[in-house]
Parts: C-alpha cells; structure tokens; sequence
C-alpha cells in the first residue's frame, strides 16, 4: 500500500455535531452576561457561566463530551472574528486559557461573542462553541442616545443615509492634525512595527485594528498615550500568492457607533522570492521608500465617511512634504541566524550526469492494470492508460514484502532499460503523526536496522531516493525524546544512504511552499545533515504548483548554500485547491510528466510523479482508504490535465 501526506492546511473531516441552542441572561455586578452556548457531542463551555462578571484576567475552561488524548485534539479561543485568539492548554481535567479581557473596550455596549473551537492536531475542524460576555462597563440602555450624542460632537456617522445630514458639522469639527500610520522597518524574519497615531482625534474613544487581504481584523493595542496605537506584524511566511501583493488594511473605529473613521493600506511585496532578505511597502502603486535612519516612514489618510486612499507622504514624523519614492529602492540583506552549509563552490554536476541516463523508470502497477481490464467506459480506460504510462516513484514503507530480492529486482529491471529508478522512503516511527498513513518502524533501533538494509541494497547502483516524506514538515507534532530522534533518524538515512554510491541521489523532504517558512525548514534541514545529500523534494502527494515550487525551493536552495531540489508534479497541473484543501480536494489536474533537467542553470533537477495520481489522500470528500485506488478521481485528474 502506498502512503500519503498529509499537511498543515487540513480542511475539516466529517463530523456530526448536535447543536441545541440555550440563551440566559442574568445580572451580576452590574454587568449583563449573556450565554448562547452550542452544545455540542465534542465539547461544552464550561467557563464563561451564568452569575459572574467578566473583568480584567479570566480563565477560560472547556471540557471535551468525549474520551480524547489530549495530545490528539487542540482547542483554540478567539472573540469577536479573531479580533484576539489564543490556544488553550489541557489542566489535566479540562482545557484552559488564562485571558486579559481588562482591554476588551472596542464596542460600545462592551459585549463581545468569545468562540471556542475544537480541531485534531492536524487543524481539521472538530467542533465549536460560543458564549456571548460582557466585559468592562454596564451596557447602554438606548442605543439612539449614542447615536445622537455622536452626532453632537460632531462625531462622523457611518450610516450612509444620514452621512449627507451631518457633512457639515462634520466638517468643521475635523481634526487640525491628520491621522498617520508610521512604518518602523525591521529584519524581514522579525516584526515590522507600526504605529497609528490619531492625536488629531482627542476627546474621541478609539479603537485600531489592521487585517490582511480582508481576513480576521486584528486587535492593535493602544501605548500609555491614548490616541497612539502601536502593532508589531511578523509577515515572515507569506507565501500564499508568491512576491506578492499582500494588502495590510490598517483602520481606525469609532467605539460609539463603531464605524471605520478612517483606514489605509499598504501593499507589501517580497523583492525577488518570498521569504527574501527585503521587502517592499506600496501605497497606492508607489513605492515607499524606508529611510536609512530614523524617522520612520509615514502614511496620512485624510479622515472620511468611506476608507480613502492613503496618501505617501514624508519620511519625517511630522508630515510635511511629499515622500520621495523610486521604481528600484535600495535592498538589504541581513544576516540569517541559522547555521547553514558552506555554499559550495565550482561546477556541480547536472542530475543526468550523475545518473548516467535522462530516462526515469515507469514501474508496474498490478492492482491498477486489474482495475483498468474492468473498465467499460472510454473516458475512465483512456484516463487510466494514460497514467499508467508515466515514469512514477515507488514507496518502500517497510512492509514484509519489500524483501532485498524485490528491491533489488526493481532496479535491476531499471538498470536492463538504461532507466533510472526512483524510490520514497517512508518509514519514520510515528509516521504521519499516527493520522491516515500511520504506521512506521516501531522504534529508532529498528528505523535504523532498515536503513543499514537500504543501504546494503542500493549499494553500486543508480537511483532516486526521497527521504520521509512529512516527517520535518510535521516536526511539530513530536516533542522532547520522540523529536531528538526523529532529527537522528533521519540524519542517519542521510549519512548512511549517501556512502552507497556516487549515483544514488538522497533528497530529504521539505514540505511544500504553503507549509513551513523556508527559514526554519533551512534550519530543519541542517539539523539532518542535508550537506551530505544532494538536495531536498517539494509538494510530495500536495498539488502546489510547479511555479509555486520553485519560487520556495529556489529561496531555500540559497539559504543551503545551493542545494538541488526535486517536485512532485502528479498532480499539481491547476495548483492547490483554493482553500487550501489537501485530501483529495475537486478540481486537480495532472501535472508534467517526469523530467530529469540535463542542466544546472537553476537549483531545480526533475519533477517527479512522486504521489502516483489516483490513489485516495484518505477516506475524505468521498475517497477509499488512504493509498488505494480510485478510478474517478484519477479520470478527474486526466480530464483536467493541461
């Protein structure tokens, strides 16, 4: 049976959830607590409750319907469309989170709907629930006092059919100082430092936020001057839409009638490749230049009943004259903090030299040739035939029929047709972190036997090896003993397997470009000694397109000192599903054929049909189990092939 990846972007699995809906209402100190708690077959709300009062520090608690490893399921809190958000840690009873509501002020009637929401730990939705609190102050008692009170302070209404009414007096209580957003510019892999400053709007009670390409709007949290609000946002590992844009809307609400007063975006680019050593804010399509000392770069939005263009202006706190921009601002390239291998120097020698052959090996396949003679329909026989045409990769997961004499008959064959074979070792203890391809050596001793075995095997011959598909990816879902020995084991494949011979080739999987930031892969990669291997696979059984693969993988051979790399191109032809879906998500296509680049102008050696198209990711979205063969999704992936 062959294995799939399962990754970071997980959608939800199928659950059935019982909701009932309960709403009580209760005074208590003065302050209205609501609860509209769903309760669910997974979890209950066991904190927020009836007859307390929501103030400064609380501890949240849920407790699950059901018996679960705690290490198996996480659950995560957040209030009003993750305006703040935090996970929860299991007490040995229940899970909890210690939570300053004490800065909870940003709606008016100070009540604010908390979401507790249950996920295994691959973040596949389980469940959720929610309480609506208040926090802070007693609720007002007419809202239409508010109202009225805004419009006599001049305040600016958001609803647009009173907004003509009240231009006027809106007008001339405008502020005498404009509204700024200063840009601190930081390292790229740090945070980049913004601060709002709205003290043209004294005597109002504000709230900021800051979001980005229209997701969760994020709390920004004001500094001991009260009309100054100050936000770090790490931006490292935006990857989602390569260079770039990457739209950050900063706004500025009033808590009264909680409208936008006012709002700018900046739109920031990566230089060159995601994840490199600069970074570039626009406004408006004109670059903004970060000035080589303080002062920090500003943006001023002239305040408006609907959000307004943002206006580049100087680079001086105090704004006062254009902000000189250019097309090519100069970059920087700070140092990495990771420790990487000594780039290396002179000609490296392409893949087809190496190999001695620019022919990879097409493997049987006996249960889907017995599929294909049970077809009757023309459109499922040609897609079949097809895929059964293409060179693919063979998995070798340990089982008992991978015998010496079989492997060793598989690249014999090879050898006979001058073609090059290529294999998946997929065999870490935990593998796939016990999810749909469990399985794996049952302890390191024994990973490390079967490797000894491999390398005896491959010894004087010529192939293809990936190494554990997942295993540094999902480095995370392991910890303490069980991490330490993953690291070793495969840095043992690594070193073992590469002193077989000059034409085995060892890549180590690294994900694919929507998972792990390339810094911290780079930094996962030297820790497995991928100095000795000839590089590193991208996307294996994932659907990132081709493009996509190599803008990550280009990046992150610079940050290896050069190292080559190899994609899986099975089944990546239209890229990854729009919401990041990664098990057997509708809408795939096959990809390019299996390549080896007889050149060495880029880092990129092949693409392979690593994942052999029209096997099951799991039993997901209709599937069979994970690694058996499913004829309509392989008709799918042919029929909207490029």
């Amino acid at each position: 049976m062959v294995f799939r990846q399962k990754n970071s972007n997980k959608k939800a699995r199928a659950y059935v959830v019982g909701i009932v809906i309960i709403v009580m209402s209760v005074i208590a100190g003065g302050v209205i607590v609501t609860m509209a708690s769903r309760s669910s077959s997974v979890m209950s709300v066991v904190w927020p409750q009836p007859n307390v009062t929501l103030t400064e520090r609380q501890t949240f608690k849920v407790a699950l319907n059901h018996t679960y490893n705690p290490n198996d399921v996480m659950l995560r809190w957040s209030v009003e469309n993750w305006k703040q958000s935090g996970e929860m840690s299991f007490d040995g009873t229940v899970f909890v989170a210690d939570v300053n509501t004490d800065n909870w002020d940003w709606k008016r009637d100070n009540t604010y709907e908390v979401n507790f929401t249950t996920l295994d730990k691959y973040g596949n939705f389980m469940a959720s629930s929610s309480v609506t609190v208040a926090a802070g102050a007693s609720l007002l008692v007419n809202a239409e006092a508010a109202t009225e009170s805004a419009e006599a302070k001049g305040y600016i209404v958001p609803d647009s059919q009173t907004a003509a009414a009240v231009e006027s007096s809106v007008a001339t209580a405008a502020p005498t100082a404009p509204y700024r957003i200063e840009w601190v510019p930081g390292p790229v892999r740090s945070d980049q430092k913004f601060i709002f400053h709205t003290e043209g709007y004294v005597g109002r009670d504000l709230s900021a936020f800051w979001s980005v390409e229209g997701g969760h709007q994020n709390l920004v949290y004001k500094t001991a001057d009260a009309m100054v609000f100050t936000t770090n946002i790490n931006v490292f590992g935006w990857l989602w839409k390569g260079v770039g844009p990457y739209p950050i809307t900063f706004s500025v609400t009033d808590k009264t009638s909680s409208a936008v007063i006012v709002s700018a975006v900046l739109e920031l680019y990566w230089k060159g490749v995601p994840g490199a050593s600069d970074i570039e804010f626009r406004s408006g399509g004109t670059v903004i230049v970060p000035p080589s000392t303080t002062p920090p770069v500003v943006l001023t939005s002239t305040p408006t009943v609907t959000p307004s263009v943002p206006v580049a202006t100087a680079s001086n706190p105090v704004v006062t004259s254009p902000l000189v921009t250019k097309s090519s601002p100069a970059t920087t390239s700070p140092s990495l903090a990771i420790p990487l291998p000594v780039p290396i120097t002179g000609k490296v020698s392409s893949i087809t030299t190496l190999l001695g052959s620019t022919k990879l090996y097409l493997p049987t396949k006996p249960a889907v040739l017995n599929a294909l003679a049970t077809l009757t329909d023309s459109t499922q026989k040609t897609a079949v035939s097809y895929i059964l045409a293409q060179p693919s990769t063979i998995w070798l997961n340990g089982d008992s029929y991978e015998t010496d004499a079989y492997i060793s008959g598989l690249v014999a064959k090879a050898t006979s047709q001058n073609a090059v074979p290529s294999f998946v070792l997929y065999n870490i203890v935990q593998r796939d972190c016990n999810s749909y391809s469990s399985g794996g050596a049952k302890t390191m001793a024994n990973y490390k036997t079967w490797i000894n075995r491999l390398a005896g095997v491959f010894k004087n011959t010529s192939a293809i090896l990936v190494v554990e598909p997942d295993a540094l990816a999902m480095l995370n879902c392991v910890s303490g003993t069980a991490r330490a020995e993953r690291i070793e084991m495969i840095k043992y494949a690594v070193t073992t397997l590469t002193k077989t011979s000059p034409k085995v080739l060892v890549y180590v999987d690294a994900g694919h470009p929507f998972w792990v930031n390339a810094e911290e892969m780079a930094t996962r990669l030297t820790s497995v000694n991928i100095a000795a291997a000839r590089g590193f696979s991208l996307n294996v059984s994932s659907f990132a397109s081709t493009e996509d693969n190599v803008t990550y993988g280009t990046y992150l051979s610079n940050l290896l000192g050069g190292k080559r790399y190899v994609i899986d191109s099975s089944r990546n032809g239209n890229g990854r599903a729009p919401n990041g879906e990664w098990c057997n998500p509708a809408g795939r296509a096959l990809g390019q054929s299996g390549t080896l680049y007889p050149d060495t102008k880029g880092a990129l050696d092949a693409v392979l049909w690593i994942k052999f198209p029209g096997e099951s990711d799991g039993t997901c979205n209709g599937g069979p189990g994970a690694g058996q063969w499913w004829t309509a999704y392989a008709t799918a992936l042919y029929t909207n092939r490029k």
